[in-house]
């Protein structure tokens, strides 16, 4: 719609952009309620059994209460994991639609040749995987239970490594998922092309 020029294109998306929130908006504010209530809610038990006591070194407990802590929190998930949910999402729809008719149609628009546009898919989706950054805000979530983390007879820097270790167990499994997909999506006419399409968010899930 920009390359050529087509207003009715524009104003078309911005109708359906518009409408869709609408709809979005109408249905869940009937039930919002309700819906916030179940997120929120939390179940105790008493039912207590005495078992055989696990013990692991501070790293790896670390790691554990993070993975609790995330997985606890919807809106820890929303915020902080939508990047591995959508770079799924969108190398799965590649695979779909056919890697040649996406490529096809960024060719026309963009003007870049194939080996050229070959080269920054991996980019693309490594800048959507980088969106997963639970470390940003893992400090701010520990609230009061902060000084207990203080407290204890450990370095910072195993504290930090075990935050950043568990964001590169989300990050590392999906880029190498999705570097299969693109691969067998957008067929790569190189080897070395091909291996860029894991390296890249390998690389970017470290970096980030």
């Amino acid at each position: 719609a920009i390359c050529n020029q087509q207003i009715s294109s524009v104003l078309l998306l911005i109708a359906i952009s518009v409408v869709w929130y609408w709809l979005f908006v109408a249905v869940v504010s009937k039930r919002y309620a309700a819906i916030n209530a179940r997120v929120m809610a939390r179940t105790a038990t008493s039912d207590y059994k005495m078992q055989e006591l696990k013990a692991s070194s501070p790293m790896m407990a670390l790691y554990q209460k993070e993975a609790k802590r995330f997985f606890s929190s919807a809106l820890y998930v929303t915020n902080t994991g939508m990047g591995v949910i959508m770079t799924l999402i969108i190398a799965i729809l590649c695979l779909v639609q056919g890697g040649g008719t996406i490529m096809s149609g960024f060719i026309v628009g963009s003007g870049m040749d194939m080996m050229g546009l070959q080269c920054a898919i991996p980019f693309f989706f490594s800048a959507v995987l980088s969106m997963t950054t639970t470390t940003s805000s893992a400090l701010s979530l520990e609230g009061k239970s902060l000084w207990i983390i203080k407290s204890m007879p450990i370095e910072d820097s195993i504290v930090f490594k075990s935050k950043i270790l568990f964001n590169l167990s989300l990050l590392l499994p999906t880029a190498v998922i999705v570097g299969v997909i693109t691969i067998l999506a957008f067929r790569p006419t190189t080897f070395l092309v091909a291996v860029w399409y894991i390296i890249t968010p390998v690389v970017f899930s470290f970096l980030t």
